[in-house]
């Protein structure tokens, strides 16, 4: 599994060519159907001014959520204002918990506003796995 994992972020950011840029971040995450609640961080790389493709590991403070591998692609769907975007995302994430490892689909959306030359977001999605989780990220990036 820790091998699928590498060549997946490999690829994610390997495939990409040399002009876009990459952001990091990191920020917390809550998961409403499980009660649980994470630390995460992210590395977001930004193609150009539509596209993004971001990798997210976060890790549980639960006795059955251990952690969790996300990766998505992200839409600059449009931008509210000169400094707060909004980007419908869709992607996979690796779930490992206490029973088994699993894979799911995320469907959200990616808010982002840029306050004081720090950049916020909130990542509100559903992940589809056995069942529909609402889970709700946020933090900084720069």
């Amino acid at each position: 599994m820790k091998n699928t994992i590498t060549i997946l972020f490999l690829f994610l950011f390997g495939a990409c060519s040399l002009h876009g840029q990459f952001h990091f971040a990191t920020g917390g995450q809550f998961n409403f159907d499980a009660s649980a609640l994470g630390a995460q961080g992210k590395v977001f790389y930004e193609y150009d001014d539509t596209y993004r493709g971001s990798g997210t590991f976060t890790l549980h403070f639960d006795n059955v959520l251990n952690w969790t591998v996300d990766l998505d692609g992200h839409y600059k769907l449009f931008t509210i204002s000169d400094d707060f975007n909004f980007a419908p995302l869709a992607g996979l994430a690796i779930i490992n918990s206490s029973v088994e490892n699993t894979l799911a689909l995320n469907l959200g959306v990616f808010l982002d506003k840029e306050i004081n030359e720090k950049h916020f977001y909130l990542e509100p999605k559903l992940t589809f796995r056995n069942g529909t989780a609402l889970i709700v990220s946020a933090g900084i990036f720069w």
